[in-house]
């Protein structure tokens, strides 16, 4: 079978529709993701760098804290993405 076709084949799934949740563009649905996931500034939410603007303006707008992958070197596949854990002083 051609790469094309198994490409195509593998992009293919079944959803529920009750599943799938529509906004209106990226920039609502990421302030609704913010309101959900962010209670307080104790809530991290990890970010490339660079980030889209979008955001870290979202994270700031609903209270959390900007985590960008500078400030976690050391996560990787291999500790299943868990950040690192503060140190006891």
């Amino acid at each position: 079978m051609p790469l094309k076709i198994s490409y195509m084949l593998a992009m293919v799934f079944l959803a529920d529709p009750n599943d799938i949740f529509l906004t209106d563009g990226a920039n609502p649905a990421v302030h609704m993701m913010m309101q959900l996931l962010v209670r307080s500034e104790n809530d991290g939410i990890l970010c490339p760098i660079p980030q889209y603007p979008l955001h870290s303006a979202s994270i700031d707008l609903h209270g959390g804290t900007l985590q960008q992958d500078g400030d976690c070197k050391s996560l990787h596949l291999r500790s299943n993405w868990r950040l690192p854990s503060p140190k006891a002083s």
